[in-house]
């Protein structure tokens, strides 16, 4: 399918071929004939050529978001969690990025056994980075009776190492405050902003009670500090930390709150029912730091789920009515939006099909929403339900296929092949629970051939202007690279996952700004963009007898491929050839044009 537009200068995306200097990793081999598109499949070896494999040592609530640590390399980590009748040190990591690794031990954290810790990949654009990993805090919790919690939180803290697959000597770090339950925040410069938490029983610093104190961890150094930055207005635990970005064009106001943190929710007390916390709050990094009031009130939902949807919004859904989950769960969600610093901006998103506490909930490379598993306070048991949320259409729809484990309180990764992996977790009565270490993964269908480290150069040309966008540590001495300097487009996951050179560094930031073309770019195991004249095409009077004379057509193929028969990835390279001939539109490189 072709569609004219005319074109004063022009954009050109493909897969760069045949160039020897480049760093070349094999095709991953996917399942052909037992592929499960849109439904998850169990890693215990009855499916090949997917393995059998665990996580080891039985446990949940490995990390505050329920979240796995995917690191640049390809591994996936799970560190500590809480198993049977104590927390774990335990630490399991995913080979390679891809539902065909298996997970096998590494060096368990030092310090104390904790679970409901901070885990986050670190920034591997920062030269401190690395695509290393940082896991901070966490503790454990009991019901001595009365209704009341007692919570031991610590102090700890490890770096996972790459290179060594172990976490760096020494080892063993420390926060400046004990906190069990804390949000972890990647920041723009590559620091971790560690936010609230319970600083757990036990006297002195120990205050028994939620912290509303702030403290970065700085890869450069190795060190925390609480130094000059401000306090929450609220203390919470369990809460929601999103770090805001805007998609080009960026309007002011959105702007304004670029590179901001919005922490949303949580609870408070030891009591029950819980003190669930409903306001919100935003942190601006500027200078020592400052914190100024969110929209609110928030519904009152603890255990929620939050994701970044692929426009900038934060979408946070489900979660328990109180402390231990009894009662009804819910269902309902909240968005909010960075632009108007509004909530449900145009009306509210829809509701999950299942409500659910305890549950994980990932983005997908379409821009689509995973909500897998849960608790289901209604029923008093874990759930196997696995959902997907359109954020276009604003409505969720079951996958094809549940989980073969229901499970609670799991940690979910997206691997660099695009699926999405879910190990551990609970199962029975939230009050009287056992642990799992299964593992199983989901296929949504839009990567059938390839990984991310094995994703070819991506080569974008605006005349006058060459650019190009290749994997980190892939490196080329082809002679159209030559003069191009490095340019950041400004967000974090984009720039850590491509090395992207050019010329013109504004152009080349709105082009990738757009959430939604760097979504299905990722998504997008071979394409080739193309912007031809257009008379070759007319010539075989296939559309008009004689086409206008400044007339260009945008045009793709999709190369190493002989035919598309998934139905889904077909509607995914249309939509990329859609948006990116509107983003060409709206920086006035190109116009709708009508032919006659």
């Amino acid at each position: 399918m072709r569609r004219p537009v005319n074109v004063r200068s022009f954009l050109f995306l493909a897969a760069a071929v045949a160039v020897a200097s480049c760093h070349k990793t094999e095709d991953v081999t996917t399942r052909t004939s037992a592929i499960n598109v849109n439904a998850w499949s169990p890693h215990d070896g009855t499916a090949a050529p997917i393995p059998a494999t665990t996580i080891g040592t039985a446990r949940s609530q490995i990390s505050s978001n329920n979240m796995a640590a995917a690191l640049s390399s390809g591994q996936v980590l799970v560190a500590g969690g809480i198993a049977a009748g104590a927390a774990s040190t335990s630490v399991h990591r995913l080979t390679t990025s891809t539902e065909n690794s298996v997970f096998m031990a590494g060096t368990n954290l030092s310090g104390n056994a904790r679970g409901f810790g901070g885990l986050i990949a670190l920034n591997a654009a920062a030269a401190s980075g690395n695509g290393e990993a940082l896991q901070a805090g966490g503790g454990t919790r009991s019901a001595p009776g009365g209704g009341a919690i007692s919570i031991t939180a610590f102090s700890d803290a490890n770096r996972w190492n790459a290179a060594s697959n172990s976490w760096t000597p020494p080892g063993a770090l420390s926060m400046t405050t004990f906190r069990y339950m804390p949000s972890a925040t990647l920041m723009a410069d590559g620091r971790v902003l560690i936010a609230g938490g319970h600083t757990g029983a036990g006297g002195g610093a120990h205050t028994n009670t939620e912290t509303a104190t702030l403290e970065y961890f700085n890869p450069a150094n190795n060190t925390f500090s609480a130094t000059g930055l401000p306090s929450l207005t609220t203390a919470r635990r369990g809460h929601v930390g999103a770090f805001l970005t805007c998609v080009a064009p960026s309007p002011a106001a959105c702007a304004a709150r670029e590179g901001f943190v919005w922490f949303a929710g949580g609870l408070a007390g030891n009591g029950l029912p819980g003190g669930g916390v409903t306001s919100s709050e935003l942190f601006n990094p500027a200078g020592a730091g400052s914190i100024a009031a969110g929209p609110g009130p928030l519904p009152l939902r603890m255990y929620a789920a939050a994701a970044r949807l692929a426009d900038g919004k934060i979408l946070i859904c489900g979660g328990c009515n109180d402390r231990d989950c009894t009662g009804a769960s819910i269902a309902t969600c909240t968005q909010y939006d960075p632009v108007n610093n509004t909530l449900n901006t145009g009306g509210a998103p829809g509701s999950m099909l299942t409500a659910a506490g305890a549950f994980s909930m990932i983005t997908l490379p379409t821009g689509k929403v995973l909500a897998v598993g849960g608790y289901s306070g209604s029923s008093d048991s874990p759930l196997a339900r696995s959902e997907v949320y359109d954020p276009v259409a604003r409505t969720w729809s079951n996958t094809a296929g549940s989980l073969t484990d229901a499970r609670y309180d799991a940690a979910v990764a997206l691997l660099q092949d695009g699926k999405v992996i879910v190990a551990g977790g609970r199962q029975n009565t939230y009050a009287a629970s056992t642990f799992i270490n299964s593992v199983e993964s989901f296929d949504p269908g839009t990567l059938q051939k390839g990984a991310r480290d094995a994703r070819p150069i991506y080569q974008a040309m605006l005349r006058d202007v060459d650019a190009a966008i290749m994997m980190p540590g892939a490196t080329t001495s082809h002679p159209a690279y030559l003069g191009m300097q490095d340019v950041e487009v400004g967000h974090q996951d984009f720039d850590r996952d491509f090395v992207i050179k050019g010329t013109d560094d504004t152009k080349l930031r709105q082009i990738f700004g757009n959430a939604r073309i760097r979504a299905l770019i990722v998504a997008q195991p071979r394409i080739h963009f193309e912007v031809k004249d257009a008379h070759g095409i007319f010539a075989r009077n296939l559309f008009v007898e004689k086409p206008p004379e400044d007339l260009d057509v945008l045009e793709f193929l999709v190369d190493d491929r002989p035919s598309i028969k998934d139905k889904e990835h077909l509607r995914l390279l249309f939509d990329l050839f859609a948006e990116t001939l509107d983003e060409l539109c709206r920086m006035g490189t190109a116009r709708s044009a009508q032919v006659k």
